[in-house]
């Protein structure tokens, strides 16, 4: 067991973190506040959509629909007679996965294009899936699908949710203190047991979702930017294309769940009112049963050092006009990252440096900044510093932009820009640590890509970050041949 201080300025109100593990490689994190009779709890796994492979975008996130379809003792009204219907679709999906590849074979149908040959089918394979549609009416008569939501909600339990990222599944709920036992009883059940029931309704809603996503005017912008950003990481991969959903298969899913929701893959997090030897009491009565699985490794891609400029110009009839420059930086726990975050939380005031060449001249009507990649943000895998304006003159704005870009790597940003800036990120912390459910999330998204203690080392450093470190990432981030643009018009690019 672990006893480790937060030692942090900005948080030093708050109790230490309690860190155990047991002999599967279970960790269970503990922060504790008896200010209230309430629990924060996220379980997380090291599982996202980073491990995926093209032509099965979608389905790290697809996952999670799955698991919250309950088990072989919850979710179902009869598990003894279920069983078999469950294993049954199993045997006919491996067929129509055979029937399908041989008619892939056959028509030599590999992708070439979006509707090459993808139309075609055999008289075989139209039949199992008829078969595989009747098994899965039969599956309806032993479902209940609400009753992992309804056994937190009849207990108080709050924000149940769910969330799959490039690195991490997510798991949580706000539970009163005296019900903690039902998280563990329930996520242990679901490491092991959970059942892949109403399959190709959650196929459908998961379209919807992507389809939703997509109908959002920046979207197509934003995502042919991060395919221009990287090389080979799975890191700028976006949620799926039509293809791939149509695709998505029950045996291939549940492999993904078997390797790699086992206990050394997984960490809990608890932040309020409980102990650390509670926590593990019920670990240990949940999860030790439960066998260390195969040490996994996410991916073994790594993005080659930027050696090129990229530009991106897209006519977005709902978007636009809008430039987005982007440069590559690194994940998180890079020793760089303090002071790369405190630059790009500069570059992104409209009344700092980049704001009175853009905004102050008339250029811009506005100006942003951040580090998403696709959807998120605060990777450990390489990711991208974002500034985005929108303005009508973008023939005007992208040399205004660029030239502010160039200046901050030979001229020193003014201590009121640093200073604001750092007040900035100080009270948006100072804000999120008075809610414990993202306390506990800061915390497990931190020990799942790099360490906890990372998070608050880092907003250590950046209160700390001089004007010369700032100048030397500049110097080395800020450069074109680490840089992709992006220009988005509401007319035909010329």
């Amino acid at each position: 067991m672990n006893l480790s201080l937060l030692g942090l300025v900005l948080l030093s109100t708050m109790p230490a973190i309690h860190e155990a593990s047991l002999d599967n490689g279970l960790r269970v994190l503990v922060l504790e506040d008896h200010s209230q009779p309430r629990v924060a709890c996220k379980i997380l796994t090291r599982f996202g959509a980073v491990v995926e492979e093209p032509g099965r975008f979608g389905s790290a996130h697809f996952l999670e629909h799955l698991m919250f379809k309950g088990t072989a003792t919850i979710g179902t009204h009869d598990w003894e007679k279920e069983r078999p219907v469950l294993e049954e679709i199993l045997e006919i999906e491996k067929a129509i996965i055979q029937e399908r590849n041989r008619a892939r074979s056959e028509l030599r149908e590999r992708g070439v294009y979006h509707d090459f040959r993808r139309a075609e089918t055999t008289p075989e394979l139209d039949r199992l899936l008829d078969v595989l549609a009747e098994k899965a009416v039969e599956d309806e008569a032993f479902v209940d699908t609400e009753e992992i939501n309804s056994y937190y909600q009849r207990t108080g339990g709050t924000r149940l949710t769910a969330q799959t990222e490039q690195e991490y599944i997510k798991f949580d709920i706000n539970l009163p203190s005296n019900k903690l036992e039902m998280f563990f009883r329930i996520e242990a059940d679901r490491m092991v047991n959970s059942r892949w029931r109403r399959f190709d309704s959650e196929v459908d809603i998961l379209w919807e979702q992507r389809l939703g996503d997509l109908n959002r005017p920046d979207t197509p912008f934003k995502e042919a930017l991060a395919s221009a950003s990287g090389v080979v990481s799975p890191i700028y991969w976006n949620e799926g294309y039509d293809s791939d959903f149509p695709l998505l298969e029950r045996n291939y899913t549940r492999r993904f769940y078997e390797t790699w929701f086992v206990p050394n893959n997984t960490i809990i997090v608890l932040v309020g009112d409980t102990t650390l030897e509670e926590a593990e009491r019920l670990a240990r009565r949940y999860f030790d049963r439960i066998p260390r699985g195969e040490e996994t490794h996410d991916t073994l891609a790594v993005e080659p050092r930027p050696d090129h400029y990229v530009r991106v110009e897209m006519q977005t009839p709902n978007f636009g006009p809008a430039i987005d420059v982007r440069h590559r930086i690194p994940g998180v726990g890079h020793p760089d990252r303090p002071a790369v975050e405190l630059l790009g939380e500069i570059l992104g005031d409209r009344r700092g440096p980049v704001g009175d060449a853009t905004i102050g001249e008339g250029l811009a009507t506005s100006l942003s900044s951040n580090t998403v990649v696709t959807h998120t943000n605060r990777f450990s895998f390489p990711a991208t510093l974002n500034v985005v304006a929108h303005g009508g003159k973008l023939a005007a704005l992208e040399p205004a932009l660029i030239g502010a870009f160039d200046s901050l790597r030979t001229t020193r940003i003014p201590d009121s820009a640093i200073v604001a800036a750092k007040k900035r990120r100080r009270a948006y912390w100072q804000r999120r640590r008075l809610n414990w459910d993202n306390v506990a999330f800061d915390v497990g998204h931190y020990a799942i890509m790099d360490t906890w203690q990372t998070f608050f080392r880092e907003m250590d450093e950046l209160q700390e970050v001089t004007a010369a470190q700032l100048e030397a990432a500049a110097q080395k981030y800020l450069v074109k041949t680490n840089r992709i643009v992006g220009i988005a018009t509401a007319e035909p690019v010329q």
